[in-house]
């Protein structure tokens, strides 16, 4: 997942969860988490509308893998990052059971709730 959409799921500006993660880097190796490519940036994220307040994009998105979102969960705060966590954690070991993997692919522009989260998995 991407950070801009993690950042919004746990309630943090992207700004800010980029902090987070920055003043903790040391748990996000290279397998947790990596920055898209300038390429990677142009094909995936193509159809989407990236701008800083200044004009444009001012760097490429981190990228999450399975085991950076985890570590995310010993590294932000806040009730929302606590109950979304446990969430997660809860979804994982449930489709772990039944053998089901979940991906939500949003828009950016999309606000997601943990009720949005949690009716789309009910409804698997």
């Amino acid at each position: 997942m991407l950070d801009f959409d993690l950042a919004q799921i746990y309630g943090y500006e992207t700004k800010n969860f980029n902090r987070q993660v920055k003043n903790n880097i040391e748990r996000f190796d290279s397998d947790f988490m990596f920055q898209l490519s300038d390429i990677e940036m142009e094909e995936i994220l193509r159809c989407k509308i990236f701008t800083s307040s200044w004009g444009g994009t001012r760097y490429n998105p981190y990228a999450f893998t399975e085991q950076g979102i985890y570590m995310l969960m010993t590294v932000l705060k806040g009730d929302l990052a606590v109950t979304q966590s446990k969430m997660l954690i809860r979804q994982r070991l449930s489709k772990k059971k039944t053998g089901i993997n979940v991906t939500i692919y949003t828009d950016p522009k999309t606000k997601l709730t943990a009720q949005d989260i949690q009716t789309v998995l009910k409804n698997l």
